[in-house]
C-alpha cells in the first residue's frame, strides 16, 4: 500500500511556505526533495509543494495589483503559475515558468528532476487532488499541466460609467406603482347601447 501524503516527509507546512516565500528557498526545498524522493515517497510532498507554490503565487498576484498583503506570499513569482511534469528514464522532470501579464513565458526556476514515477504522481493526483492546491491539474498519459487560472480582465471604463449610472437611477417601488396604477386600473363605464352600436 501507498503511504498516506503526510507520511512522506517530516517538513512541517509553515517550514514549506517560509522556504517557498523566496527564490533560494524554493531551490533549497526542490534540490532536499530530489535528494531524497524515491518510488512511493515523493510524489505527494511534490504536489503538495507545487499546490502551496500556486496558493503564494496567488496571493503574491493579489499583493501586486490588489493591494493585499505581501505577508504568506511569494512575491518572486511574477506572474501565472504554470507547471509542466512529464515522464524521463529516472523518473520526472517538472519545468516551472510564469506567463506575464504581457503573455510572455519565463522560466522562473530550472528544470527539476525527481526519482518518483509517473504512474505514482497520477496515482495521488486522481486520488488526492487537493493537494495541488488552487492549481488546475490536466493529466494525460504522457504530461500532467498544473496552471494557476488567470485574474479576470478588470471592467472596462464604459462598463464601470454604465453600472454607475444604473445605479444611480430610482428604484420601481411600490408608492411608484401605487401612483401608476389608477391611470390603468379606473373603470370605464361604456352604455350598452353604445355596445349594440358598436357590434353591428
Amino acid at each position: 500500500m501507498p503511504p498516506a501524503p503526510h507520511e512522506e516527509s517530516p517538513r512541517s507546512e509553515r517550514d514549506i511556505r517560509r522556504a517557498l516565500s523566496t527564490e533560494a528557498g524554493a531551490v533549497a526545498l526542490f534540490d532536499d526533495l530530489a535528494r531524497r524522493a524515491k518510488p512511493w515517497n515523493g510524489a505527494a510532498q511534490l504536489l503538495r509543494i507545487l499546490g502551496d507554490l500556486g496558493d503564494m503565487s496567488m496571493r503574491a498576484r493579489e499583493a501586486r495589483y490588489g493591494g493585499a498583503s505581501e505577508s504568506d506570499a511569494a512575491m518572486w513569482v511574477d506572474g501565472d503559475l504554470l507547471v509542466e511534469i512529464r515522464p524521463n528514464k529516472s523518473g520526472l522532470e517538472v519545468e516551472i515558468v510564469v506567463r506575464r501579464v504581457d503573455e510572455s513565458l519565463r522560466s522562473v526556476l530550472a528544470p527539476l528532476f525527481f526519482q518518483i514515477p509517473f504512474d505514482e504522481l497520477r496515482w495521488f493526483i486522481e486520488r488526492v487532488p487537493e493537494l495541488a492546491g488552487p492549481l488546475a491539474v490536466r493529466a494525460t498519459l504522457t504530461k500532467v499541466a498544473m496552471e494557476m487560472l488567470p485574474e479576470p480582465p478588470p471592467p472596462s471604463a464604459d462598463t464601470v460609467r454604465e453600472l454607475e449610472s444604473t445605479a444611480e437611477r430610482p428604484a420601481v417601488t411600490e408608492q411608484i406603482l401605487d401612483a401608476m396604477r389608477p391611470q390603468f386600473m379606473t373603470p370605464v363605464y361604456i352604455p350598452p347601447e353604445d355596445l349594440l352600436d358598436k357590434s353591428r
